[in-house]
């Protein structure tokens, strides 16, 4: 089996591509789901990021009464999302 590769524009227009196909994470590219997906990209090098971290990141500003259960069911989401392209090991703890 050849490498696959993930290759992701984060500059301009957000965009992914894997294995030779357009990779996509949700309806819209500001969703919660892709703000996650590119806060991990993003922190990925540097030992990842903390919770209190994605929490202050996604839903600081916002008005949302569970922020925990928001993140959780966000992560939830995007597990779902990247189960089709075989990332089933990829670890998005909580």
């Amino acid at each position: 089996m050849g490498r696959r590769i993930l290759k992701i524009q984060m500059l301009g227009c957000f965009s992914l591509e894997y294995d030779g196909k357009e990779l996509v994470l949700d309806r819209n590219k500001v969703s919660k789901t892709t703000q996650l997906f590119q806060l991990i990209l993003l922190h990925s090098q540097d030992g990842g990021i903390s919770k209190v971290a994605l929490i202050e990141a996604l839903y600081g500003r916002s008005d949302v009464e569970n922020k925990n259960g928001s993140l959780n069911n966000t992560i939830f989401r995007l597990r779902k999302q990247l189960y089709p392209y075989k990332w089933r090991n990829v670890y998005l703890g909580s």
